[in-house]
């Protein structure tokens, strides 16, 4: 049949074309029930607009099931009245309305979460134990949102923050600064055994038999060694501390600014700083960031200073013009326990690349800490800080970290962990629970820079590190040369498809007598893994999977999936907070073939 033949009313048969747009609704129609019932990565987003943010019909959304998997549970049947489980529950409260709640707890987000029945309020800002009055925000069938507009009950748990930018009109990074340190690690603890209940009870698993205590970080104040802040020329001014007229007047000015042609630049709002929650298009000015090195706000607010005096331009995110975009400070420390710096700038191509260089010669010699000075050149519209070219302006192109007796290497497109203390506690864990014999061979999934598998390397006989990223798998090699590791070997490969299961790969494992991993660690990004990477783990049935990661909702999905028909048992779940003050954990867990 032609492409494009229309429908046939006579022989009700559909062209091919209308034929797969109609597949692709039905399937979409698919997704968005299963997205809405499972409660994912959209659990902070409503119904509706989970399925706008995705491009799903919105009319296929089913209300029934709670957007908050963490804490809400199916609506009870309601056979007297006649109704179905399926029912949406009776919602107690409206817009608008005045309450006073006690705060119950913290979900996965960072907001206080309170309950009238099974209802969930979630009020941001607020510290579990306060009894707070609150207006309602939103209202959606499960759950509603709340504005606190007074404490009317302290909590024992708050404490002062140290930050000037934290808060409400803040930069947004920092969500629990006013909640005492050790209350924040028991709401993170509690958060990753909600997440693992229904694993536990499915499975008949004892909570105090797999759940070990949460591993707390030995700083929480200067542990993150990358920061990556924004250049702007629209400053961030809370509506909050301005009159209405000229919030009003400052609205009217935004919107002419949209519309305008031209690129204009005002120079008295070039801006360099942190972007808060909830607006992509402005930027916060930050003078000294309390979770980053000391150096680091130093060099800062240099940068602040003398390119604010530079006849350049700052990117805007609307007419998507401009130079200067992002600058990316990380630090780290060298086995002599010294500091080494890296600064990366990220631009636009443009002229105005020639105006960098002198800046960095002399930044360089302002802070002899300072190692690297690098410019990342892009075009994406977007906020990422990776570029597709880079060229060196000052000292060369990597730092390097000490951890557990080796040296590595990386460069500003490379992940390393953020919490450098707290890394080699995580890594001496992982070390621990894959209990590594002379004889096993290890597989690196998500390698890296080689951090994992070098660290393991004197454990075992061999190492396989696999990653997608070729510049990470570059590192990693030179890596295992500067540290004189020959039992370990990094391979460029697409995790997400099915590249392991190619030849040439498979080969690599069964060459001079090395037998298959038998032992593999995994890192993946917050996504998970990819459902055919699970699919060939199971299939490779190694006797112990060590899975890593800094998202406990997708990281029991997987685990779920590779215990299917009692193929593996789970062992333990570590919690590791390398994240202070924020809302982000990490997880080890440890899985045994049966």
């Amino acid at each position: 049949m032609h492409r494009h033949l229309s429908f046939n009313l006579a022989t009700g048969f559909l062209s091919s074309q209308r034929a797969f747009t109609l597949c692709k609704h039905i399937r979409k129609t698919i997704l968005t029930v299963k997205v809405i019932r499972k409660g994912s990565i959209f659990e902070r987003i409503s119904e509706y607009d989970s399925c706008r943010f995705l491009g799903l019909p919105v009319t296929t959304c089913c209300t029934t099931t709670h957007s908050l998997s963490d804490h809400s549970k199916e609506t009870d049947s309601k056979k007297a009245n006649g109704q179905s489980s399926s029912s949406t529950q009776k919602v107690p409260i409206r817009r608008g309305e005045e309450l006073e709640l006690r705060i119950q707890g913290l979900v996965s987000g960072g907001d206080g979460i309170s309950r009238i029945g099974r209802y969930v309020v979630m009020i941001p800002h607020a510290v579990p134990g306060q009894l707070v009055k609150v207006v309602i925000g939103r209202v959606r069938s499960s759950y509603a949102n709340a504005k606190v507009i007074q404490v009317v009950e302290q909590s024992p748990y708050e404490t002062e923050p140290v930050c000037e930018h934290f808060g409400q009109f803040g930069c947004g990074g920092c969500k629990f600064q006013h909640i005492s340190y050790n209350k924040q690690l028991e709401e993170k603890y509690q958060q990753v055994l909600r997440h693992y209940e229904g694993l536990f009870t499915r499975s008949n698993y004892i909570v105090e038999n797999v759940m070990k205590p949460i591993v707390g970080s030995p700083v929480i104040f200067g542990y993150r060694n990358k920061m990556e802040f924004t250049f702007s020329n629209r400053r961030w001014i809370p509506g909050d501390h301005l009159g209405e007229s000229k919030r009003i007047s400052s609205a009217v000015v935004e919107e002419n600014l949209r519309n305008e042609v031209s690129f204009k630049t005002n120079e008295e709002d070039f801006v360099l700083g942190l972007k808060p929650a909830g607006h992509f298009d402005k930027v916060l000015p930050i003078e000294y960031c309390h979770i980053q090195e000391t150096v680091a706000n130093e060099i800062l607010n240099w940068v602040q200073k003398r390119t604010s005096e530079m006849h350049t331009t700052a990117y805007d995110v609307y007419s998507h013009q401009g130079f200067l975009r992002n600058l990316v400070i990380r630090t780290a420390r060298n086995e002599r326990n010294e500091l080494e710096v890296m600064v990366n700038f990220v631009t636009s191509f443009g002229e105005d690349s020639s105006l960098l260089r002198p800046l960095a010669l002399e930044l360089g010699k302002q802070f002899s800490s300072i190692r690297s000075i690098v410019q990342n050149f892009t075009t994406s519209k977007g906020g990422a800080s990776k570029g597709e070219e880079e060229q060196v302006l000052f000292g060369c192109n990597y730092i390097q970290h000490y951890v557990l007796g080796r040296t590595l290497r990386f460069t500003a497109n490379c992940f390393f962990q953020t919490n450098p203390l707290q890394t080699e506690k995580l890594y001496q864990i992982v070390r621990e629970a894959a209990n590594l014999k002379v004889e096993d061979v290890v597989l690196d999934l998500f390698c890296g820079i080689g951090s994992i598998g070098l660290c393991l390397a004197s454990d075992c006989k061999y190492v396989y590190g696999i990653d997608v990223v070729e510049e990470a798998i570059q590192m990693a090699k030179l890596n295992a040369k500067i540290n004189g590791v020959r039992n370990a070997e990094f391979i460029l490969a697409n995790l997400e498809k099915s590249s392991l299961q190619d030849p040439e790969i498979q080969r690599l494992f069964h060459r001079n007598g090395i037998l298959p991993p038998n032992v593999v660690i995994v890192d993946p990004p917050r996504g998970g893994l990819h459902s055919t990477l699970i699919k060939w783990l199971r299939w490779m049935k190694p006797s112990r999977i060590v899975y890593v990661s800094c998202n406990p909702a997708t990281q029991v999905r997987d685990l779920e999936s590779l215990c299917l028909m009692q193929r593996y048992r789970l062992v333990s779940i570590q919690p590791v907070d390398m994240f202070p003050h924020t809302p982000h954990i990490e997880c080890i867990a440890i899985l045994e073939r049966i």
